[in-house]
């Protein structure tokens, strides 16, 4: 993880080299090359190892890039959050839970008292189940996957590997549910949620399953335009695995006349939309969809491999690349630009350049916050400017929507309305 990436995460200013490398979080004694520490006593700096320390204020000549924080102790802590994960340590099984016949189970999982496991339910190895839970019967639970408290799964449903799903989720009952994507920390309830549960039923082979995820939420999909290219999206992959290539053309042609009336999916749903039409040999489509993907996810490694692997599989390699390096190229040079700027105390230029790069990525959380930070810190330095506030209004609501629960959409939130209250600006209540 690279210094800035922490930082987007846990909060502060750096000083220094924002693209060195982090693996590890330390204390100051025994921080080694690619550590981040802190030093809370700042009139006696040791020789350090670390390639970045959390300070309170700006230190000159030191090798080692800065982090400066208001509280470092409490940054160090975030630190510690995001970089150590615990162990796992099975519960065992409560003779508290109700569990059905034919139940499989793999090797150290966690059922908790108060939950009820149907018939011919099969649970992963390292799974956790936690009280109030119900698995319908027929439920499958993938390793490693866990299930917070007062969840429903209704019959038949499959969750892949390493799923965490939330508190109070529904899944498989109609209407919206709760997200379901491998390897991701939160949930949300957004259409392109049953894209995410299609997703991992096709990577688990079970077409019939996704099919019939989609047949039972069609209704639903269809009440808004984003559920629509959802559901357009899935169904081509359906059709598409299936090798029904007519109907993949019909659905992708609904596809495009949704995206052409600005319709937008997640990054996930739009490389997936992505790979049909690259594979149906839509190339153009393909190449101007993964070109919006990678403007809004320009730091997004995972999210460039996978436009990559749809590029390999079509035998484009250089064609891919080519889109990839132009996609991102502007975008990264006007946040950068931006965010050095802005380190530079030159909040006026700064403001300029990533509101161009918000215009280039208007998906793109990070870019979005990095212009409202910027924005309330001009007008911190140069007065009330109410478009440029109305505008980072605009641009933080899009970034919550866009990322949910980020750890900095609460700070930037409580800068906002300290500026406000500071000039005395009141919304205007809705109606």
């Amino acid at each position: 993880m690279k210094l800035r990436e922490l930082a987007a995460l846990i909060g502060g200013r750096i000083t220094g080299d924002p693209e060195v490398e982090i693996t590890g979080v330390a204390g100051i004694e025994n921080a080694k090359e690619g550590d981040i520490t802190f030093l809370q006593d700042l009139n006696d700096v040791p020789a350090v190892a670390a390639s970045a320390l959390i300070v309170k204020e700006e230190i000159r000549g030191l090798t080692a890039s800065l982090l400066v924080a208001g509280n470092p102790q409490y940054t160090f802590a975030r630190a510690l959050e995001v970089f150590y994960v615990k162990p796992y340590s099975p519960y065992g099984i409560s003779d508290r839970a109700v569990i059905g016949s034919n139940v499989k189970m793999g090797d150290d999982v966690s059922v908790y008292p108060n939950v009820y496991i149907g018939n011919d339910v099969e649970l992963g190895s390292r799974v956790t189940i936690s009280p109030g839970v119900f698995l319908g019967e027929g439920t499958t639970v993938g390793d490693d996957s866990f299930i917070h408290p007062n969840v429903t799964i209704r019959e038949k449903v499959k969750i892949g590997r390493k799923v965490i799903v939330h508190s109070g989720a529904v899944i498989g009952s109609d209407g919206f549910g709760y997200v379901l994507e491998k390897g991701r920390h939160s949930v949300f309830v957004t259409p392109c949620d049953f894209g995410n549960l299609c997703r991992v039923q096709v990577e688990q082979g079970d077409l019939d399953a996704a099919a019939d995820t989609l047949k039972k939420n069609k209704s639903a999909l269809q009440a808004s335009p984003e559920g629509q290219l959802v559901l357009a999206v899935t169904q081509g992959i359906v059709h598409a695995k299936s090798g029904n290539t007519k109907e993949a053309e019909k659905v992708l042609d609904a596809a495009a006349e949704l995206r052409a009336s600005g319709v937008h999916g997640d990054a996930r749903l739009m490389l997936d939309l992505a790979g049909i039409c690259m594979a149906g040999g839509r190339h153009d489509e393909a190449d101007s969809i993964v070109a919006g993907v990678a403007r809004n996810a320009h730091d997004s490694e995972a999210l460039l491999a996978k436009a990559r692997d749809i590029y390999e599989a079509a035998g484009r390699n250089e064609a891919g690349a080519a889109v990839l390096a132009r996609a991102t190229a502007d975008v990264r040079k006007l946040n950068n630009e931006g965010v050095m700027l802005a380190q530079r105390g030159d909040f006026k230029t700064a403001v300029e350049k990533l509101m161009a790069a918000c215009a280039e990525a208007p998906h793109n959380p990070r870019i979005l916050m990095n212009a409202v930070w910027v924005a309330l810190k001009y007008i911190d330095q140069a007065g009330m400017d109410e478009t440029l506030i109305g505008t980072a209004r605009r641009h933080l609501a899009d970034a919550e929507r866009q990322a949910p629960g980020h750890a900095r959409i609460a700070g930037l939130r409580l800068h906002l309305s300290e500026v406000e209250n500071r000039f005395g600006i009141r919304r205007k209540a809705a109606g």
